[in-house]
């Protein structure tokens, strides 16, 4: 397994096994809310990919890791410390290296998984260094990858085809707010899109009487999650969620 170059709360590694051997042939590869990115970049690659989110901070960490240099040494190598990487967070430079090391921090040194918002919220002193042995890997995956930042109606209308597989990880039912930029999700209306879709979709998204009553009609399989993400002791706990198909 790869690791998601960024931090996520919700990201799907607990679950990328169960996701990936549902994933139908496809030619077009669609995510209308990409977060992590960590079920793509384990992946093998499609012909046509799409990446989106309308959390600006995503776009903006997948287009950087477009453009970032594989030269190692052009990044800062001696955040061995708290204090060095409090430092570099306030005094960073705004090149694509700088800039990559800054959101990672930003996305993974948050105190209990929350993201960085200002440098009194750093907590985490681990030097990103899987991140960068892995960088020509994410620069590969990237490569001609379409990364946009709209509405996901807009995204599934503009690329829906026969051909394409759609894998759908949109906030779930009472998300913190802080974690997500697209927060007021209308599933009915969602339900409603994807019932007329030509493509196929994959779709994870909590367990609720709610939620099995909006999606009434598509296949729908309960998974239980075992996670420590967000827990305060870091004992493993479980959720449960949906798969909820078309094919």
């Amino acid at each position: 397994m790869i690791k998601p170059p960024f931090c996520r709360q919700g990201n799907k590694t607990p679950i990328l096994k169960n996701i990936i051997e549902l994933v139908p042939p496809h030619r077009i590869y669609c995510e209308p809310f990409v977060g992590s990115g960590v079920v793509f970049f384990n992946l093998p690659k499609a012909d046509i990919s799409i990446l989106n989110d309308l959390d600006k901070d995503v776009y903006d960490r997948l287009r950087l890791l477009q453009k970032a240099p594989l030269d190692i040494t052009k990044y800062e190598n001696d955040l061995n410390t708290l204090e060095k990487i409090k430092n570099f967070y306030i005094h960073h430079n705004n090149t694509v290296n700088d800039l990559l090391i800054y959101h990672k921090i930003s996305a993974c040194s948050g105190f209990n998984g929350k993201p960085v918002q200002n440098v009194k919220h750093i907590y985490n002193s681990h030097y990103p260094e899987y991140f960068l042995n892995h960088l020509k890997y994410y620069k590969q995956m990237l490569k001609g990858v379409k990364i946009t930042n709209q509405d996901y109606i807009k995204i599934i209308l503009k690329y829906d085809s026969p051909d394409t597989f759609f894998f759908i990880d949109p906030p779930y039912e009472n998300s913190n707010k802080s974690f997500y930029a697209d927060i007021d999700m209308d599933y009915n209306v969602m339900s409603f899109l994807l019932h007329n879709i030509k493509g196929k979709f994959l779709l994870t998204i909590n367990d609720s009487p709610n939620i099995r009553k909006i999606f009434k009609g598509f296949k729908i399989k309960k998974i239980n999650v075992q996670t420590s993400w967000g827990n305060t002791f870091g004992t493993e706990t479980k959720r449960k969620e949906l798969f909820i198909m078309n094919y």
